[in-house]
């Protein structure tokens, strides 16, 4: 079963631009590698402008051969990049601080330089 999450950045007016991930949301897989590996505003955009993920991981470039079917190891899966999944379905989104959308377990928040998750 998933556990799904956003992952965002603090766009500094009062909105969030996020995008949505379905597989392992919870804090113990995706905060150690948010943390790690996506540690400045440079990082966590480049992370969500490919749009919503099917997993996270620490690369989000896409090798020689990287598909949805065959993913390379350690990066990330993307719905539209990997798969072709429509993009007004996949891009990312604006939301409001502090709102997180029915079906989300855990929200995780790129704002001054940390990372936040509720």
């Amino acid at each position: 079963m998933a556990t799904r999450s956003n992952i965002g950045i603090d766009n500094g007016d009062g909105t969030i631009t996020r995008i949505y991930c379905h597989w392992d949301g919870y804090p113990s897989h995706q905060l150690p590698i948010l943390k790690e590996f996506y540690d400045t505003e440079e990082k966590v955009r480049e992370l969500i402008k490919n749009g919503s993920l099917s997993y996270l991981a620490e690369k989000c470039t896409k090798p020689e051969g990287h598909t949805f079917d065959n993913p390379a190891k350690d990066h990330c899966v993307y719905y539209h990049r990997d798969r072709g999944d429509d993009w007004d379905m996949c891009k990312p989104g604006i939301s409001y601080t502090g709102k997180i959308p029915t079906g989300i377990e855990y929200q995780y928040i790129f704002k001054d330089g940390k990372w936040t998750y509720y």
